[in-house]
């Protein structure tokens, strides 16, 4: 018995050994992909919104985008799935529009149907002005992943996307039904259609491309907003899925948040910016996103230690910090400037993370430490912004 104890011990160390490899593992490839996707799209979407917008489907920037867009769904997917294992997946409650988030989403994927020469149609009957509270990353999860397969799975005919919400008291209640016309399901493979790598038993899989998890992590997200998600599908006639839930209502308001953004940041004049990065490439991207407001007066570390220097020599109002850096990391620099180490005078500035590393675990980890917020690459400018102005507001 003291034999089997003993072994039992050994055993248990060795997977607490391995599951901490395995999340180390997972961080390292979050970052070490998404470091160069940030600097990718960052420059394609710099060269299209400098240059006017067009029509051309060919055109390498929007190429690029689409293509890095993709790459990142399937990143986000698998580190989703490690989080869904390891039961860590939780969900934010934050204020967004969801109007907004459907239309960008929308954008993406009638650029996408039109390369394959598909119909796409949307038909969202939800006012510009409703603010709902929630996890607006989640929320465009679900929809990004049954977009993506309906485009995926369809090789002639439309894509139809309608999209509902209902105001009854305090609840926004939202209806979406996602309808294609391609290539469908039988009995059996609907059946299993939200088991993990469900298509890579497919012998089709290779036509289609993809890791089978996007219906898996949609169920589990459905399951944290309480809702559910029906799937009516026949074979070579397409298939319809049915996705409801319901998220605290805001406040209805005249104008999208989104105009408020820049106004925030401009309040006090000049709002002076200490950029931590050390990849040379992601130094221009953020330069490029922080440059489009004028009253941000923008300087760059490009590590720890010289963050530490310049705030010893230098007032900011707000520092955008990474975290993987060489010399000094951004939870050393972070420890030392809450600590007030090296001086009270800069203890209380605001800090936002803006990693790579997209893992659940690393944004409680940066919060523990006293960040202000925590913010993924490929940076979304829109929610740079609006993380930048709560963090400034908060201090007027």
């Amino acid at each position: 018995l003291l034999k089997q104890y003993e072994l039992g011990i050994e055993q248990l160390k060795k997977s607490q050994e391995i599951s901490e490899l395995k999340t180390y593992f997972m961080s390292n490839i979050s970052h070490e992909l998404r470091t160069p996707l940030n600097a990718i799209l960052g420059i394609a979407e710099s060269n299209l919104s400098e240059n006017k917008p067009t029509d051309d489907l060919s055109d390498p920037f929007k190429i690029i985008k689409n293509s890095s867009l993709a790459l990142l769904g399937s990143i986000n997917d698998i580190l989703d799935y490690e989080a869904i294992e390891k039961k860590t997946l939780t969900l934010e409650a934050k204020d967004f529009s969801p109007k907004k988030r459907i239309t960008n989403l929308s954008e993406i994927w009638n650029n996408q149907a039109l390369t394959k020469q598909l119909k796409y149609h949307l038909d969202c009957n939800i006012a510009d002005g409703i603010i709902v509270r929630g996890d607006e990353k989640r929320f465009t999860q679900i929809l990004n992943n049954i977009l993506s397969n309906a485009v995926k799975f369809t090789n002639k005919g439309s894509i139809y996307f309608r999209a509902n919400a209902n105001i009854i008291d305090d609840e926004c209640h939202f209806s979406f039904h996602i309808t294609d016309t391609g290539v469908g399901m039988n009995s059996n493979v609907q059946k299993e259609a939200y088991d993990s790598f469900n298509q890579m038993r497919e012998n089709d899989k290779r036509q289609y491309g993809g890791i089978g998890l996007g219906l898996t992590i949609v169920k589990y997200l459905i399951t944290l907003f309480k809702g559910n998600i029906d799937i009516k599908s026949n074979v070579n006639q397409g298939t319809t899925v049915t996705i409801g839930f319901s998220l605290p209502l805001v406040s209805v308001i005249e104008s999208t948040p989104t105009k408020d953004i820049q106004n925030g940041l401009e309040k006090n004049g000049t709002s002076r910016v200490l950029v931590v990065e050390d990849n040379v490439m992601n130094q221009l991207v953020i330069k490029q996103l922080l440059k489009t407001n004028t009253s941000l007066e923008i300087t760059v570390a490009s590590d720890g230690i010289e963050a530490i220097n310049f705030l010893e020599n230098q007032d900011f109002d707000i520092i955008l910090m990474d975290l993987q850096m060489p010399k000094m990391d951004g939870y050393e620099a972070t420890t030392i400037i809450r600590t007030g180490k090296n001086s009270d005078r800069f203890r209380s500035i605001p800090i936002i993370a803006v990693t790579a590393d997209a893992l659940p675990d690393t944004r409680q980890k940066v919060l523990d430490i006293g960040m202000n917020d925590y913010l993924t690459k490929p940076i979304d400018k829109d929610l740079l912004f609006s993380k930048m102005n709560d963090c400034l507001l908060k201090i007027a």
